[in-house]
Formats: structure tokens, C-alpha cells, sequence
């Protein structure tokens, strides 16, 4: 049986202990129902995972005596998703998903069509979100948020050897480029993605002209959050897989 993960903001070495914070603590004694004897992984988004045997329960505070660890390396090619944000709710969807995915950063493009724009600080709603999301889908690396950008700006401060592929029902079908991609894969990709007017021509011209590929996944008009997971679920053919079925030894 898969034991419950965990988030942690450091995991030491076998045979230290380690606190819940409050938050993980109540879930882990509510919701998993963990009692003292019981085993969990602990994760801190940075690539570390322990394996974990509870020593102590006491209502909202929970102490592990750490019995392995295991240090993940990143996921190639790594996945940038720079996204205009769609309003509401569905900007959690989105964050969740692009996050069960595996993306490697995440920034909130400023498009001139855009509705909904990021703030200057990352809310601490967005950052729970992604947690509970690597947690779920056992991901022992959590995306980077990072400040909010243009399009242009985001292109011209990529690096040589990131592809820029730009989400546009007007660009060439995906497929042949997929295709291709899965032979030499890229080490890094960035997968931009407008609102939901589109980015403008002008946007789409300096694009292109910084080296983006436009790519069309479907022959309908898609929301933001669909184009970003459809996106990104196409990128991870790219992925080798990483297996998380199983969890630290002991």
C-alpha cells in the first residue's frame, strides 16, 4: 500500500526527527489518520523525499523519526509554462494541474488582452495550492513561481536553450514537431500561453521573431487552463518517466 505524503520545509537524515507544521499535522491525524507506529513520505519540494515512522501524536502536533531519504533528480526536459491568467477559480485549476503535470516554473504573463492580472507578491493561496497538488500527484519537486512579465520580456530574457512554443489555433499542428522533439528532446521548454482574446499580432511577431514556434493542439478555440494542461500533457511524451509508485525503502 502507498503510505500518505507529506510536505516538510527540511528533511535531514535517517534518524532525526522531524515536526508537522500545525496544517500538516491536523491532516495527517484527521484525514490519513495517522497513529504513532504508522510510516509516511515526507517531501520538500526540492527534490528530497523521506521515508518517515510517526513517534508522536498529540491533537495538532505530529513528530517522525526519519528511516531513509531519497534525492530525486529534476525532470528533463524541464517546463516552463508562461500563462496569462484566466479569472476566478479557474486559475487553481490551472495551478494544480500545470503542477500534477510537472512544470518547473510557473509566470503569470501580462498580455495586452489580458483580464486578470498577477499581483506584485505570490499569494499564499497559490503557493498552498501547489503543494497540496505535488503532494497528491507524489511530484518530490514543487514549480517555481515567479514574478509576472509581457510576452516580449519573457522571450527576449530566455535563454538560447530554451524552445519557446507558443500556444496559437493559427500555428502549424503540433504533431510533426512532437515528433521530432522525441527524437532530440530540448533540455528546457517554454510553453506560453494567452488569454483568452489570443495574444495580439504584435505579440505574436515578436515572438517568432525571438525564435517561438506557434503550435495548434486542437481546431477549437480552447480556455486557458484547458491549452495549458493539453499543452504541457503533450510535453511530457517528452519526459522519461520517473517511478513514484514506490515509495523510499526503509
Amino acid at each position: 500500500m502507498k503510505l500518505p505524503w507529506f510536505h516538510a520545509e527540511f528533511i535531514g537524515e535517517a534518524g532525526e526527527r522531524v515536526e508537522f507544521n500545525p496544517n500538516e499535522a491536523r491532516h495527517a491525524g484527521k484525514s490519513a489518520r495517522l497513529r504513532v507506529g504508522d510510516e509516511a513520505v515526507l517531501s520538500d519540494g526540492k527534490g528530497r523525499t523521506a521515508r518517515a515512522q510517526i513517534d508522536q501524536s498529540e491533537k495538532s502536533r505530529l513528530v517522525c523519526v526519519i528511516e531513509s531519504t531519497q534525492n530525486w533528480p529534476r525532470p528533463l526536459p524541464a517546463f516552463h509554462l508562461a500563462s496569462a491568467l484566466p479569472k476566478g477559480d479557474r486559475l487553481s485549476t490551472l495551478l494544480s494541474m500545470a503542477t500534477q503535470v510537472g512544470i518547473t516554473t510557473f509566470t503569470p504573463l501580462h498580455c495586452e488582452r489580458s483580464i486578470a492580472t498577477a499581483p506584485d507578491a505570490t499569494p499564499e493561496r497559490w503557493l498552498r495550492i501547489i503543494r497540496e497538488a505535488a503532494k497528491q500527484s507524489r511530484q518530490p519537486w514543487q514549480p517555481e513561481i515567479l514574478a509576472g512579465t509581457t510576452p516580449s520580456d519573457y522571450a527576449a530574457q530566455a535563454m538560447d536553450s530554451v524552445s519557446l512554443i507558443q500556444l496559437d489555433p493559427a500555428g502549424e499542428p503540433a504533431s510533426p514537431w512532437l515528433k521530432g522533439a522525441i527524437t532530440e528532446p530540448p533540455d528546457a521548454i517554454a510553453l506560453l500561453v494567452g488569454p483568452e482574446g489570443g495574444f495580439t499580432p504584435d505579440e505574436t511577431d515578436h515572438l517568432r521573431s525571438r525564435g517561438a514556434t506557434s503550435l495548434n493542439l486542437a481546431t477549437g478555440v480552447l480556455r486557458i487552463e484547458t491549452a495549458a494542461v493539453a499543452g504541457l500533457a503533450c510535453l511530457a511524451l517528452l519526459r522519461e518517466p520517473q517511478r513514484r509508485d514506490q515509495d523510499p525503502a526503509p
